[in-house]
């Protein structure tokens, strides 16, 4: 009894500490990057860290929810997800046909829905399954103490460089202009996004053997609250809401700090401004440290900060393939599951829907190849989400 007590005192003190770091992580990102750009930076700090505490205290997920869906037919993550989506359009396309807020000029993520985007939502797609997480997953698991996700992340990182140097041959293919649905007016814009929601949710609901909603799911909470975060998101940035484009970035960095001349290479030659300039100058990675912050922060106050340090060698494979689909894939598709498929629909542009639908076709051939690789991992990932789910 002793030693448990002592067990259990020396845990709660893990918990304590690392709830101290996340704050003063937070603290000491958004002072930097009100040295690096501005006061309007560090308002991204405190963002994004609501954006990790709401991701990882309902255990929101993308990839989760897909593969309960297609696997048991569970409905309410995937319910989630559709909430966000419609809430989030109906909050950003009027302020995106305001034009600007609070004197900063407002523009949507809008690009040609041409074959590459297809192709990068399907790769996204499975690399969503194999990885066990999608970008915002990926970060906030990070957040949350996941050894994996780290493997997952430094994968998803050297995949979008690879992504970047690629995209400029692809786009040369014959696409479609960039539009927007914004041009019928916003009140029509959302109108004909809030349709291809409830088309996604008769689907869902032709997949789901069991309730859509539950009064004591979470996440349905915690995608109003996200909708709102990306409101206030594209209000300090000037526009929708991101996350894959930081990680090209970080690798391009880390390539040019090696003294390889980056700047110079095809996809990099655009960002060189942003390749010189301070790391934190770039609002979507205040976002990202921020969001892994605010995830941290979450698991010390629910006490579950608990590495496991130990990976298979099916972990590790699933993971390092996921990875680097990920970050290939986002980067073909202008974006991921958020800065493409929640952003670009909210900006109303047909390629965030056209890369969600290869997404969702690519799930069921994602979830085999994860059994195949890392069966028990596979396994292990449908136990901890049906136990953070389904409370007792």
């Amino acid at each position: 009894m002793v030693g448990g007590s002592a067990w259990a005192g020396a845990r709660a003190e893990r918990q304590t500490v690392a709830f101290v770091v996340a704050g003063v992580a937070l603290a000491a990102l958004a002072a930097l990057a009100w040295l690096a750009a501005g006061p309007r930076q560090a308002l991204l700090a405190p963002i994004g860290a609501l954006i990790g505490f709401t991701l990882h205290r309902s255990g929101f997920g993308f990839a989760s929810g897909w593969r309960q869906l297609w696997e048991r037919g569970e409905a309410r993550s995937a319910t989630a997800q559709l909430l966000l989506f419609g809430a989030t359009a109906a909050l950003v396309l009027p302020a995106l046909a305001a034009g600007s807020a609070f004197g900063l000029p407002l523009q949507g993520l809008v690009f040609p829905a041409g074959p590459w985007v297809a192709v990068g939502g399907f790769l996204f797609g499975l690399g969503m399954q194999l990885a066990g997480g999608c970008a915002s997953g990926t970060l906030y698991t990070v957040g949350g103490g996941s050894p994996r996700m780290l493997v997952v992340l430094a994968c998803f990182i050297a995949g979008s460089v690879l992504g970047t140097l690629h995209l400029p041959s692809l786009e040369r293919l014959p696409a479609p202009p960039a539009v927007s649905l914004l041009q019928l007016g916003w009140p029509a814009a959302l109108a004909s996004t809030l349709l291809g929601v409830a088309g996604l949710g008769l689907l869902v609901r032709r997949l789901a053997r069991g309730p859509l909603v539950t009064g004591r799911d979470p996440r349905l909470g915690a995608a109003l609250a996200l909708a709102v975060l990306a409101l206030a998101w594209l209000l300090v940035a000037g526009w929708p809401w991101g996350i894959t484009a930081a990680f090209a970035l970080w690798g391009g960095k880390a390539l040019a700090a090696a003294g390889l001349p980056v700047a110079t290479w095809p996809g990099f030659e655009i960002r060189a401004a942003e390749l010189a300039a301070p790391l934190l100058a770039d609002p979507t990675t205040t976002s990202n440290l921020s969001i892994v912050a605010g995830a941290l922060a979450s698991a010390a106050l629910a006490g579950r900060l608990r590495p496991r340090w130990r990976l298979s060698a099916g972990e590790l494979a699933s993971a390092v393939l996921g990875g680097l689909l990920l970050g290939y894939g986002a980067r073909l598709a202008h974006g991921c599951n958020i800065g493409a498929f929640l952003s670009g629909i909210a900006s109303g542009s047909p390629h965030g829907w056209l890369g969600l639908a290869c997404a969702l076709l690519a799930t069921p051939l994602g979830i085999r190849l994860r059994a195949r690789l890392d069966p028990d991992g596979e396994r292990g990932a449908g136990r901890r989400a049906a136990a953070l789910h389904h409370p007792s």
